[in-house]
């Protein structure tokens, strides 16, 4: 079994050098996966999940959570807290699934987090991206945690084209994904994303290479590291 997770920081190319790591290996490419099964283990929509995952860096947005679901929750009892015609009720929803990120206790996020991981680990040759792996699936000696970095600069560019947006609104996007992602490490595990220490291999990907090329120093160190093989029989990337 070869099963690699990539993190690092927001906008180093975590999900287009991964996907390329997994064709080439070949391995399974885990991503948005990892979020729809995370919400079917918490009875939860994925939304709800996505926004938990955010909710973390700051407490006014817990906050409001809490605002919103309180009056959702009288809605779902079919009175309108508001008054306007056409306000949606959610008598229909049924009442177990959670569809607010503060219906979703803490506590039992970051077991489910953890058991999640846990059954991916299991799942034979894997590239697990952006999902804290270096945090969940410590426990497992035989998984490979590769960390990306990269300049602000060169993380904008990135983001920028990843989201259609100008440079400005991509800056801004890597600043908010900087402070999510720190708070959500720190909540799964007292870690945080951008330290080198917590991965087995650092890569940097504002190097002037393409992400073909740093797929396959990837690939070669981490072949390297788990059979002593080189890449060479491997279809390229």
């Amino acid at each position: 079994m070869l099963a690699l997770t990539i993190g690092g920081q927001a906008g180093a190319g975590g999900p287009e050098i991964g996907q390329l790591l997994a064709r080439s290996l070949p391995a399974r490419y885990i991503q948005h996966l990892a979020v729809r099964r995370l919400a079917r283990r918490l009875n939860a929509t994925v939304e709800a999940v996505s926004r938990k995952e955010l909710s973390f860096a700051s407490r006014r947005t817990r906050v409001a959570d809490l605002l919103e679901l309180l009056i959702e929750r009288l809605g779902r009892y079919g009175s309108d807290p508001v008054g306007f015609p056409g306000l949606p009720l959610y008598a229909q929803v049924p009442p177990s699934l959670r569809m607010h990120p503060a219906e979703i206790a803490d506590d039992d996020y970051v077991k489910a987090v953890y058991d999640t991981a846990a059954q991916f680990a299991q799942e034979g040759d894997i590239v697990l991206v952006k999902r804290a792996g270096a945090i969940t699936l410590r426990r497992f000696p035989e998984i490979i945690h590769v960390g990306l970095f990269a300049s602000r600069h060169a993380r904008t560019m990135r983001m920028s084209r990843r989201l259609g947006v100008g440079y400005l609104d991509a800056n801004a996007a890597v600043s908010a994904l900087d402070a999510a992602r720190r708070a959500w490490y720190e909540k799964l595990g007292g870690a945080d994303p951008a330290d080198p220490a917590i991965y087995d291999m650092k890569f940097h990907t504002d190097f002037g290479e393409e992400d073909g090329e740093v797929a396959r120093r990837i690939v070669d160190e981490a072949l390297d590291m788990r059979f002593g093989m080189p890449a060479s029989a491997l279809a390229p990337v």
